[in-house]
């Protein structure tokens, strides 16, 4: 989380582009829980205030959207790359919450991509073998 935060930190995201007024200030905050085939889950909250994207351990209270999915799921959508109807439709996916914060926050990290490629080529994830 810490080199993932010093990546982004200089980042300007640009504005969002869903005029929803739970995105229109440009601050809100996801929570993605990704489980593993154990049943273990990992939580880590997506925050974007001032037009800057962080993340910290855990849930927050105040997280507009919830989004829980299993480990290939979260690293796609960490990679700016998910697509939530096809997760739902297969039933790999379950969303509660504000629908504006999850496209807004998947934009985010879509921008976001270039000065997370240093990082992603250093990033192993647990089960995911050699």
């Amino acid at each position: 989380m810490a080199a993932f935060n010093e990546a982004v930190a200089p980042v300007d995201l640009p504005p969002p582009a869903d005029a929803a007024l739970s995105v229109r200030d440009g601050e809100f905050a996801l929570c993605l829980v990704a489980r593993d085939e154990s049943g273990d889950t990992v939580s880590v909250t997506l925050g974007v205030r001032h037009r800057r994207l962080a993340m910290t351990g855990g849930t927050v209270p105040d997280a507009a959207v919830t989004v829980r999915v299993g480990r290939e799921d979260a690293v796609s959508f960490m990679a700016g790359a998910w697509a939530p109807t096809t997760a739902l439709a297969a039933g790999r996916a379950q969303i509660r919450g504000d629908l504006p914060v999850l496209r807004a926050t998947g934009d985010a990290l879509e921008a976001l991509q270039p000065h997370l490629a240093g990082l992603k080529a250093v990033t192993e994830y647990p089960g995911s073998g050699p």
